[in-house]
């Protein structure tokens, strides 16, 4: 958050002080990596933050870190392909967030599970509508137990 800039701008921070974050090099990505902060001006906007996303989802997965960006081994194969893309070394060829949870959240996506439409569910209880809400609540009574979603 430190370097969170407006990309509009001319002397945004994130061209000048991008690379005193601590730990950055761990987390740029190849293009910046290879010629410093300027190579966000040439590249789609949110190509930093997908390859960000993908460091994200690549230590969720694995224990040895951003260094295996990329690296699909212990991702689920129905995120393998849409998790490529994110961390795609090509900037021009990375996914967007967006995309991804899109891809993600599409029905039979790897989003598209009973735990995540339960807290899904339960997070949004407040905002529906009484029909809803009761459909959300039978809908769970039929759920199987915890034991048995593994």
């Amino acid at each position: 958050m430190e370097i969170l800039s407006s990309m509009k701008e001319d002397d945004a921070v994130i061209f000048t002080q991008g690379s005193l974050v601590p730990d950055i090099g761990r987390y740029s990505p190849p293009e910046i990596a290879k010629g410093g902060w300027e190579a966000v001006r040439s590249n789609p906007i949110h190509a930093i933050d997908s390859y960000g996303y993908g460091v994200l989802v690549t230590e969720v997965f694995n224990t040895s870190g951003s260094d295996q960006v990329g690296n699909e081994k212990n991702v689920p194969p129905s995120m393998r392909t849409s998790y490529k893309r994110l961390s795609h070394a090509v900037p021009k060829m990375r996914l967007s967030i967006g995309h991804f949870l899109d891809q993600g959240n599409r029905n039979g996506g790897f989003f598209d599970t009973p735990l995540i439409k339960l807290t899904d569910g339960i997070e949004n209880l407040g905002l529906k509508s009484d029909i809803e809400r009761d459909s959300f609540l039978r809908y769970q009574k039929s759920m199987p137990t915890a034991q048995t979603l593994d």
